[in-house]
């Protein structure tokens, strides 16, 4: 159960890296502002939280597809709601429905 909390950790970080990274690219005038920006540091801090985790989480012997199919259902679920929230994109029934059914994959491959 630990270990499942620690997925969602890194899922969360990616996803909050990735939300950043939109807000930086949206913010910035150009590329290498961009890539230059002051919010850049704190995406990567998030992205190498999701590394370290990920090296314990493959010495306590997860698989690597279980361990990514989970980590990528949390993330697009994550992503999608951020991306609903703070960016005004749009969810419609067949997003809805794709999440649902990633939750159901996440389930049967981890039964």
């Amino acid at each position: 159960m630990a270990q499942a909390l620690i997925v969602i950790i890194t899922a969360i970080s990616v996803a909050m890296a990735d939300a950043l990274t939109k807000k930086v690219a949206n913010d910035a005038p150009t590329f290498m502002q961009g890539v230059f920006h002051w919010m850049i540091t704190p995406i990567v801090a998030l992205y190498l939280v999701q590394i370290v985790l990920f090296i314990y989480l493959f010495q306590s012997k997860w698989q690597l597809g279980r361990l990514c199919i989970l980590q990528m259902t949390i993330i697009g679920i994550c992503v999608t709601l951020i991306g609903w929230l703070y960016f005004g994109d749009k969810i419609q029934l067949v997003h809805a429905l794709g999440m649902a059914i990633s939750l159901a994959g996440v389930v049967l491959m981890n039964w």
